[in-house]
């Protein structure tokens, strides 16, 4: 399983490597602009695409990563949000809307074989996913 991670703050990036690498053998790309992750998903296999909506400075969004991510075929694809940015998960092509702040736990759990078992749960149902992370946030957390 290949992860990458879109985040436009480096410190927020530097997070997750710290707490991926140090912890766990995943094989993660981390970029901060939505320009290489869309050249990333192009030339390369993801199992999993993980990213924030919006960019400073940048015309190109989340929601584009994620429609490219769905061409591809890459099955698990996350969004990161505020609550400040209100959106309806099926209007964007992600199965998964993660509110922000992002905890370590949080970070471990969108790189790990618990959240491959939790969404195969539920890609069949026609329940919202952004509540299904709530059961899935209090069992893991």
């Amino acid at each position: 399983m290949k992860t990458l991670i879109v985040d436009d703050n480096i410190n927020v990036i530097e997070c997750y490597k710290r707490h991926i690498n140090q912890n766990y053998n995943y094989l993660v790309d981390f970029v901060a602009n939505p320009f290489d992750a869309i050249s990333l998903i192009k030339n390369n296999y993801y199992t999993r695409i993980v990213t924030e909506i919006f960019f400073k400075n940048c015309t190109t969004n989340g929601l584009e990563i994620i429609k490219i991510a769905k061409k591809q075929d890459i099955k698990e694809r996350i969004i990161l949000t505020s609550i400040s940015h209100p959106i309806i998960i099926k209007n964007t092509g992600a199965i998964l809307l993660l509110r922000k702040p992002i905890t370590k736990n949080k970070i471990i759990s969108l790189i790990s074989e618990e959240m491959n078992d939790f969404l195969k749960i539920f890609e069949n149902k026609e329940i919202s996913k952004t509540e299904n992370f709530s059961l899935f946030h209090s069992i893991t957390m």
